[in-house]
This record gives C-alpha cells, structure tokens and sequence, in this order.
C-alpha cells in the first residue's frame, strides 16, 4: 500500500514538473534536457546489458568448472580404483604365495638347510610379510577413508587380544634386546565391544612403531587399566628420540614418522590406519611426549560393561 502510494506521488511529481517546464525553459533548453537524459538512460541501459552479459559468461565458465571437476573426480576415482584392484591381485595375492611356500621351506617339507640357507629364507620371509602388511595397510587406509569398512563389534577379551599382539611383536623385541614390563594393576574389565579384528591392528601397529623407536636394551613399559569412568585405556611408554610437540600432534596423520626421511615405507600409515580404526569405535588416540625421552601411544575404548558394575580398585 505505502509502495502504491509513494509511485503515485511520484508520478503527480513528475507530470507536475514536465508541466512547469515550458514556464521555465525555452523549448532549446528543454530539448538539450530531454537529449541529455536519453544518453545518460542510454549508457545506463548499455551498462546493464554488459553486466548481464558478463555474468551470464561467469555462471557459464562456474557450470564449465563444476563439470570438469565432476569428469576429473570419476576419473581420479577409476585411477583409484584400478590402484586397488593391482594392489590386491598383483601384489598382495603373490606375496601370500611367497610366504606360504617359504614357510613349507623352514619346516623341512623340501629337505633340509643349513643354518645359512635358514638365516637367508627366514629373511626374505620377513621381507614378504612386511610388503604384504605393508599393502594390507594401504587398502584398509582407503576402505576406512571411503568408507567402506562395517565394523563387526562383539564383547571379546581385549586383556588376551593385548597379550597375543605383544607375542606376536617379540621378534622385534628380542632383536632390540628390550625389556618390557605389563602393568594391569588398574584394569578392572578386560571385556570391551568393539571388531576385534580392527583393535588387533591398532594395538599391533602402535606396538611396533614403538618397539622400532625405542632406544636399544631399553625397558618398555605396556599399562591396561580403566578411566574413572570405566573406558579401557592402552598405553606403551617407551624412552626414544624426543619427539617435537608439532610432530607428536601430527605423527598420526598420513606419511607422518618420527624420522625427517622414511626409514620404512609403512610408518607414516600404521598410525594413521590406526587413528582411523579408534576414532571409528568413537575411542580416542593418545600421543604425549616429555622431556626426558619418555614417548607414550595409545587409546581409549568403551567398555561394554556399565561402570556401576565395575569394582572399584583396592
């Protein structure tokens, strides 16, 4: 309504001015006036049409980009894929023959080698399980980040599944000559809920990349216990190199290791694998580094026991 009214009025205003012109002006002057504005409606008029156009060529050359981005996302996702595919078949499917038909090597079923002839195939068998848990990484990397890993979580006991990880790491601890010590004093439940399978490799990767790092004839100290309220808490503290607090806040990003330079291709994904795996159990990663040396990795779980029924600690 007041919209109405105000072109109204300023209709009135104008009749009335057009009106009063030939009173004011002679007819030249009224003509130059009447000119005047025509170029300056004109020019106007010119601008808005070079705007339009320049923002039609913009919405045009956004629409172009957008579908160039779209051809070279599929196009990357293909690559992508393809990389998977070859990394399965080629590498990972081989590497399971080699280590197979090398483990039937050692156990004598094509006759039997000298202490030599051992020492070189338990070798190259150890340099066949690392490229094939070193491919293992890389493909559940990509399926956690495109998210393609179901989690099959069920009440297991995590204090066995620690103590089969920490047998399974005894190789690279012996060749350390470390000395490692579990405290379980504030455990108060071992049974959590979670994939066992995928904590498997977080306690297994956090366990080498420390035994790795860890200064020779050190001691290793692996702690089990429980939070205040009842989550489940592993952590490996170990005397290494000082870490940089802006390293140790990125050491669980990808291709992120303790070295300036890759000593092994893997590291910079096992922990980052391992961020991953935790963060999707809605756990939480611990890194902390001190002063003296003192390194400490792990996480925190949900228990699937209620802490009202978990007894307190003595």
């Amino acid at each position: 309504m007041k919209k109405n009214v105000v072109y109204v009025l300023s209709g009135l205003s104008l009749v009335i001015l057009f009106s009063l012109l030939p009173l004011m002006f002679t007819e030249k002057i009224i003509l130059e006036m009447f000119l005047f504005l025509s170029v300056i409606i004109l020019y106007q008029h010119s601008r808005i049409a070079n705007f339009e156009r320049k923002y039609q060529v913009k919405n045009e050359f956004v629409s172009n980009l957008s579908q160039i981005q779209t051809l070279i996302d599929k196009e990357l996702e293909k690559q992508r894929e393809t990389f998977i595919a070859t990394l399965s078949h080629d590498l990972k499917t081989p590497t399971i023959a080699q280590i197979r038909s090398l483990e039937l090597l050692l156990n004598g079923d094509f006759g039997e080698f000298s202490n030599e002839q051992r020492s070189m195939i338990n070798l190259t068998l150890d340099s066949c399980k690392y490229m094939y848990e070193m491919v293992s990484t890389v493909l559940s990397t990509y399926k956690y980040e495109n998210g393609e890993i179901q989690l099959d979580k069920k009440n297991f006991d995590i204090e066995t599944l620690c103590n089969e990880c920490y047998n399974d790491a005894k190789k690279l601890m012996e060749e350390k000559n470390l000395t490692v010590k579990v405290d379980n004093s504030k455990l108060r439940t071992n049974l959590v809920k979670a994939d066992k399978i995928q904590i498997k490799k977080v306690i297994t990767n956090i366990l080498a990349n420390s035994f790795s790092y860890a200064y020779k004839n050190s001691e290793i100290s692996i702690f089990l216990e429980n939070n205040d309220e009842g989550d489940f808490i592993f952590k490996v503290k170990n005397i290494s190199p000082y870490i940089e607090a802006g390293l140790m806040e990125n050491l669980f990003k990808k291709y992120t290791t303790h070295a300036s330079k890759f000593n092994k291709v893997g590291d910079g994904l096992a922990l980052y694998l391992a961020k991953q795996i935790v963060e999707k159990h809605d756990g939480k990663i611990i890194a902390k580094n001190y002063d003296n040396e003192v390194n400490i990795l792990g996480f925190i779980l949900k228990t699937s026991v209620p802490l009202n029924f978990i007894p307190a600690i003595n």
